[in-house]
């Protein structure tokens, strides 16, 4: 059995306000799907994240119902959960849907009562799907089928997931479908933390050891561990900070319901994301590309509207930063032992003159002058005179 492992695909995603739905429909539509095609797995399984906001624009909706037109046309069985982006808009035509042999999972049908699938072997694969659900709505369903919650924090913690688990009865071989984070696993940034939670949303691996194997989405970087916990990551790369990871969907053969076989298929994103650290006169002789761009100008001075000027060669140009040099003096501020102060007791002064006289510096190289001064100091009173 083969089985093709994708997640995060954040549909309606934008870099820097830059809106990526048309490299999406194009990556999806004729990448995706294509290679889905060729592949020809007995399963589609999408660990969450399907679209980048719970409240999605028309367009994002008319991509994603393009994609299951195309998936139904197929004839691959496919399975989505819900991850921490998306909502249950997601799953509103959900019955409709698995009609044409697509399931949108937004609830615990098929984690208190496994999917059952045999192989061609005649193995049965038993699939615990396990989308993701707000810390209320786990409490409300436990309590609803009687399970005593008393001294259980209400936020989505190990103690939560291991009443759950107590619930049911795990068959062999065990595959667990969900969309979290595994303690030890890497963060690549993109990932944004599910609001409210804090360190109790890292969960540890031995909470799910009466599952064979983990297939997850959440962390957008592709991660294997021990051969039993799988993360295939995003499709496709949404930060500066990842230019040099690799992307796609994870396909996994079965035999015997043991994992023997598995790769990452990588694909070709629709665009390029490029990180440029140089002068800005260095920069000016790169030759045009329309690679989304971060920059980061060495220059010890500022360029007067470098960003408009750099914009009009590389139109896809979303950042501009300049690399900040340290003098000693500040290099040693970084590593000031927290022994020496309580962090409590620290109170933010401004000093709003000072703080005019150092950016001044750093816009023009020199001191502003007595009468730049007395002008500055006429606006600051007259600002605060009128909040009163």
């Amino acid at each position: 059995m083969k089985i093709l492992l994708t997640s995060d695909w954040h549909l309606g995603k934008a870099l820097y306000h830059q809106k990526l739905h048309n490299y999406q429909e194009k990556f999806f539509l004729q990448e995706f799907i294509p290679a889905m095609r060729d592949i020809k797995p007995d399963l589609l399984i999408v660990a969450g994240d399907i679209l980048d906001r719970p409240i999605p624009d028309k367009d994002t909706l008319l991509l994603f119902e393009e994609i299951l037109k195309e998936l139904a046309s197929s004839k691959i069985k496919t399975f989505f959960i819900l991850g921490n982006h998306d909502s249950r808009r997601t799953s509103l035509h959900k019955y409709f849907l698995e009609l044409g042999g697509l399931f949108v999972i937004d609830d615990l049908r098929f984690f208190f009562n496994p999917l059952t699938i045999s192989d061609e072997e005649g193995s049965k694969l038993n699939l615990y799907f396990l989308p993701y659900l707000s810390p209320y709505e786990l409490e409300e369903i436990l309590r609803e089928r009687g399970v005593e919650l008393d001294g259980v924090p209400k936020v989505f913690t190990r103690d939560l997931l291991k009443h759950l688990i107590n619930e049911i009865e795990i068959k062999r071989p065990a595959f667990l479908i969900g969309h979290f984070a595994i303690s030890g696993f890497i963060f690549c940034g993109e990932e944004l933390f599910i609001r409210g939670f804090n360190q109790d949303y890292l969960l540890d691996e031995d909470l799910f050891e009466g599952f064979d194997f983990l297939f997850l989405g959440h962390l957008h970087r592709y991660q294997v561990r021990n051969n039993r916990i799988f993360y295939p990551g995003a499709p496709l790369i949404y930060s500066f900070d990842n230019v040099k990871d690799r992307r796609g969907a994870l396909l996994l053969e079965i035999y015997g319901a043991q994992i023997i076989h598995y790769k990452l298929i990588e694909l070709t994103s629709p665009y390029e994301i490029m990180v440029i650290e140089d002068t800005f006169s260095n920069i000016l002789k790169l030759p045009k590309t329309e690679a989304f761009l971060k920059i980061i100008l060495t220059d010890n001075k500022p360029i007067y509207e470098a960003f408009q000027r750099l914009k009009e060669k590389f139109p896809n140009l979303l950042y501009l930063d300049y690399k900040k040099v340290l003098n000693e003096e500040q290099k040693s501020n970084l590593f000031l032992d927290y022994d020496d102060f309580n962090l409590d007791l620290i109170e933010l002064k401004i000093d709003e003159l000072e703080l005019f006289k150092e950016f001044y510096k750093y816009v023009t190289n020199t001191d502003p002058e007595e009468r730049i001064i007395r002008v500055f100091k006429e606006y600051l009173e007259s600002f605060y005179n009128s909040r009163h």
